[in-house]
């Protein structure tokens, strides 16, 4: 018989009803039971560890040990993290001033550095490599921001509610909580007037409460790690010490 139009629209028809009548041929699977266990990632696991892939490392872990290992100088004091102002508070803000005054193409008033970012204390003994990325692990930048004194005022409000914070040429001066007094270069800070702050780009962003930071209208970064600078800092200056002088008077 030939098919016609009208016999073939009745043959899908009928095959569409055929489909939905009869079951279907593949069930979708389901879980029936499960099952886990805690495996601990800890020194048992070494036994089954790819000597060939360690063996290969070696090579490079003893020359990180020899790179890490390398005295740049020497501390004669033990420098300890301590607020409202410590040796290594001031020691670190000192150093990153000291830096951005180097590669800065102007004059560099102040340096903020923030208190939870300094990582270790050193005692009295060598310093190495090792020993500046255990005090600086991250891979902040150096950054100088273009600040008013109004915002450079509301900062100093800041240390002082928050007991303190790592500063290089600025005093902060406070009794009973309230700010007193706030120089930057011996001068009490103008409210109106313009200054440029070296600090991290992890606090230009107004991070650890510093959000004055963020009020900059210029901002210059020349793509510096501030661990690199320390370690150049203590390569140039050999000794490692520092006073505290009352820039935190709170």
């Amino acid at each position: 018989m030939k098919n016609t139009p009208l016999s073939i629209c009745m043959m899908v028809c009928f095959s569409a009803a055929v489909c939905m009548l009869l079951p279907s041929c593949h069930k979708r699977p389901q879980v029936v039971s499960t099952e886990s266990r805690i495996i601990a990632i800890n020194a048992d696991l070494d036994e089954i560890s790819d000597s060939a892939y360690i063996q290969s490392l070696l090579p490079l872990q003893q020359e990180l040990k020899e790179k890490m290992g390398e005295q740049i100088g020497y501390c004669t004091m033990p420098m300890i993290v301590q607020l409202p102002e410590s040796p290594m508070i001031n020691w670190t803000a000192d150093a990153l001033l000291y830096e951005a005054q180097k590669h800065y193409n102007g004059t560099v008033d102040c340096a903020i550095v923030n208190v939870g970012g300094i990582r270790c204390d050193w005692e009295e003994g060598p310093i190495t490599i090792g020993s500046v990325y255990e005090l600086m692990p991250f891979d902040n930048q150096l950054c100088v921001l273009t600040l008013t004194g109004e915002d450079m005022l509301e900062l100093c409000q800041v240390f002082v509610a928050v007991g303190g914070e790592g500063v290089a040429g600025i005093r902060v001066q406070a009794e009973d909580g309230q700010l007193i007094d706030a120089q930057i270069g011996g001068t009490s800070i103008v409210p109106e007037a313009i200054y440029h702050v070296a600090t991290s780009d992890y606090l230009s962003t107004g991070k650890d409460k510093m959000t004055s930071l963020a009020n900059y209208s210029d901002y210059w970064a020349p793509n510096l790690l501030i661990r690199d600078l320390y370690i150049d800092y203590v390569k140039e200056q050999k000794i490692v010490c520092a006073n505290i002088d009352n820039r935190m008077s709170l």
